[in-house]
């Protein structure tokens, strides 16, 4: 091992139960150089350990937390020292290495460290990377002992060009319409770049996400699929992984992807997708990010095709790219042509079909088997050996299906012992009569799953009614999308905080999982990626199965209705909020939600629907994603024939947007284009008066001249024409945007 220039103090923070292991750590730390801290070895007798152990973390450089099956539940000491450390952590620069978990064998980590990387000392090479980090802050402690602050005079400060600003809101007033070229300030005054203005540069290898969660067993499943994907590093290959809902396929997905990382100098390119993921289009925003880790530049408002995104992806060396949980071969076609030669595929899906379709190997995943079934259940609900004939009952009943034991055994973690035998006694009963939730139907995507409804219903029968409620309402949100925190407080009308603590009882429960974080291309705003509108947090994912669970109970109860109406307010609220911020790129995260709640809004809510589709337009004007907004509008436009002038006027303009913004898209008819959205505002005329509706009317003709103007520059001999009507149609404009009741819209239609 290479050592620092000088030895790193290294405080080393366990549970005594993990003690011999430790101290194994501690003596390989020594021999390689560093400097590490452990309480048996410094303490003498008659000191204040209390005292002595923060005055030696205070002291220290970096702190190792060990984390164990034992050390995860215990109370005491050990909590408080990992609370010490999290707080001395909070003192110090972004980005600095100190507060390092580390996992002593495969177990849960505490939910409030899931957000930073941790080690894996029981894996092969696992010291070798926590070395590394070590060796990394030590090069961050030599460089804070002298700083030199450099004389070079700052550049003089330039007014930026404001080019093509795209306002939206309910009124959709578009000036311009490129939103990727823009630029966009914060609201503390930062300028973020994004689209054109994002000079990427380079190549910045993609790295997998970390694993969400421990795999338990499944040793020959991934070895057998780590042989085929490594011999695909000379010749690429394709594999699918298919299986029934809730075996296990997105956790072995993401735990091949973490390790085989190294393996793949091209990196590792990790997507997550759905049931929701069947239309084509829904692939601009991946090509995007995708072509982004190549340096690759938006122009003229478009996406990357799959040939530029091949060519942005090849050329690195061999590509792991795993695209879990595809519903439709149609869907992730362009995603398939984009990938380099040297790419291998990994896919997971339920469809044997798509599985054969991809004419690579096929790895069927069953259940678990009687072994795994059981290491599975000890570890999740830190039973004893006495208790293991229990477990081997459980794991027969449920038939060693590993969604239905995850959840059982977090049902078993949280209750008392003495009700562990009645609890394995119900499970037994509901599989074998048939019970769970009774005659409950699900949607038309998911069958009913008898192994995982007994053990749902278990924890769900459980929990109290007010926990009850919040998980049926969590069928609200979008099968296989994320959620923010934010949103779920939302949902439930809880504070955030005491929505969190719900979040975090139901991961523990496994009837919740934290969503995948995928790693940004440079040039990607902060947070365009990963945080919705609401800031920074935590996001969540429900498995789909239990999310058709959750809308079943929802049906039965009579809440469907209220509670998927309130999602669509609750999404058409933040987006709005988003979009008069001029952050709705922090919303793609969301886009799922906000196509979940637009379907259901044009059913039953079609003022809430034109919300949407006005508040959602640049978000998807930014992400190529024009097309969809398009097709939303002509909904809007043909369920608005026997509705008020107001609704048919809101209709007439978001079609006008649409087809304005659509006509700069390739393959287009752009006169045509143009033309047709001409004729869109015109019709939202005939609704939309000045004596009526003055700012309404206003916001059409202002967009009624961009498009004019526009005319005017196609080829043909009117262009002096069309820009006398464009000019027209802004004074038209002004006559009812005054500078002191609506000084931004004044302005922009000035300019």
């Amino acid at each position: 091992m290479t050592a620092p220039a000088r030895p790193l103090k290294v405080f080393l923070c366990h549970a005594s139960e993990d003690k011999p292991i430790v101290r194994e750590l501690y003596e390989r730390l020594k021999a390689d150089g560093f400097a590490p801290w452990l309480d048996s070895e410094a303490l003498l007798p008659g000191q204040d350990w209390d005292l002595e152990i923060q005055k030696a973390m205070r002291a220290s450089e970096a702190v190792i937390v060990c984390f164990s099956s034992v050390s995860v539940s215990k109370e005491g000491y050990v909590q408080k020292e990992i609370k010490y450390a999290q707080d001395i952590q909070r003192e110090k620069p972004e980005g600095t290495i100190f507060f390092i978990p580390l996992q002593l064998e495969a177990c849960e980590m505490p939910f409030g460290l899931r957000g930073i990387q941790w080690g894996h000392y029981f894996e092969a090479g696992g010291y070798e990377k926590l070395v590394k980090a070590l060796n990394t802050r030590a090069g961050q402690v030599k460089a804070t002992q002298g700083v030199i602050q450099s004389r070079k005079k700052p550049a003089a400060k330039t007014a930026s060009k404001k080019e093509n600003a795209v306002r939206g809101g309910d009124n959709s007033i578009v000036i311009g319409r490129d939103v990727g070229q823009s630029v966009i300030v914060s609201g503390s005054g930062n300028v973020i770049h994004y689209g054109a203005a994002a000079a990427g540069s380079g190549w910045q290898r993609p790295a997998a996400p970390r694993p969400r969660k421990a795999m338990v067993g499944r040793k020959d499943d991934f070895n057998k699929l780590a042989a085929w994907l490594k011999s695909g590093r000379s010749a690429a290959i394709t594999a699918a992984v298919q299986g029934t809902p809730g075996v296990g396929k997105t956790i072995l997905a993401e735990h091949l992807a973490a390790a085989l990382d190294d393996d793949f100098p091209g990196g590792v390119l990790y997507q997550p997708l759905g049931v929701s993921f069947r239309n084509p289009d829904l692939t601009a925003p991946i090509l995007e990010r995708w072509a982004g880790f190549g340096g690759w530049i938006r122009q003229e408002n478009r996406p990357p095709s799959p040939e530029e995104t091949r060519a942005r992806l090849a050329g690195h060396g061999a590509m792991l790219v795993v695209l879990d949980d595809v519903w439709s071969l149609e869907a992730i076609q362009p995603l398939l042509e984009a990938l380099p030669r040297e790419a291998c595929l990994l896919v997971t899906t339920r469809s044997r079909r798509i599985a054969q379709e991809l004419h690579g190997e096929i790895h069927p995943l069953d259940v678990l088997t009687d072994e795994d079934a059981l290491e599975l259940l000890k570890r999740r609900a830190h039973a004893t050996e006495a208790e293991i004939p229990l477990l081997e009952r459980l794991a027969q009943a449920l038939g060693n299906h590993a969604q239905a034991l995850d959840i059982a055994a977090g049902s078993l973690a949280r209750l008392p012992r003495r009700r562990w035998e009645s609890a394995v006694n119900e499970m037994e009963r509901q599989v074998r009569e048939g019970g769970g939730f009774g005659e409950l139907r699900l949607s038309d995507d998911e069958e009913k799953e008898s192994r995982v409804e007994a053990a749902l219903a278990f924890s769900y029968h459980d929990l109290k009614p007010a926990a009850q409620r919040r998980f049926r309402l969590l069928g609200a949100f979008a099968p296989d999308a994320e959620f923010g925190t934010d949103a779920a407080a939302g949902i439930w009308e809880l504070e955030t905080e005491e929505a969190e603590n719900q979040l975090a009882a139901f991961l523990e429960l496994g009837l919740l999982a934290l969503a995948p974080s995928l790693p940004s291309p440079p040039g990607s705003p902060k947070g365009a990626l990963r945080e919705g509108a609401g800031g920074e947090g935590a996001r969540w994912q429900q498995h789909v199965l239990l999310r058709a669970y959750a809308l079943a109970l929802l049906k039965r109860e009579g809440e469907e209705e209220s509670a998927l109406h309130a999602h669509a307010r609750l999404y058409n609220e933040r987006m709005r909020d988003a979009d008069d911020r001029q952050i709705y790129y922090r919303m793609l995260p969301d886009y799922p939600q906000l196509r979940h709640a637009f379907a259901w809004a044009i059913e039953h809510d079609l003022n809430l629907a034109q919300g949407l589709a006005a508040n959602t337009a640049n978000l998807q004007a930014a992400f190529s994603l024009v097309r969809e907004n398009y097709a939303w509008a002509k909904q809007l436009v043909e369920k608005s024939g026997e509705q008020s002038d107001e609704t048919k006027g809101a209709a007439s303009l978001t079609l006008g947007n649409a087809l304005w913004r659509l006509a700069s898209l390739p393959g287009e008819e752009r006169r045509a284009r143009l033309l047709e959205a001409l004729a869109a505002y015109e019709e939202a005329l005939r609704y939309r008066r000045p004596e009526t509706a003055p700012l309404d009317y206003a916001a059409t003709q202002n967009n009624r001249g961009a498009v004019l103007q526009e005319l005017a520059a196609s080829p043909g001999k009117e262009r002096r024409a069309r820009l006398r009507e464009a000019l027209a149609a802004y004074e038209e404009a002004l006559r009812h945007y005054r500078p002191d009741t609506a000084p931004l819209d004044y302005a922009a239609t000035q300019n």
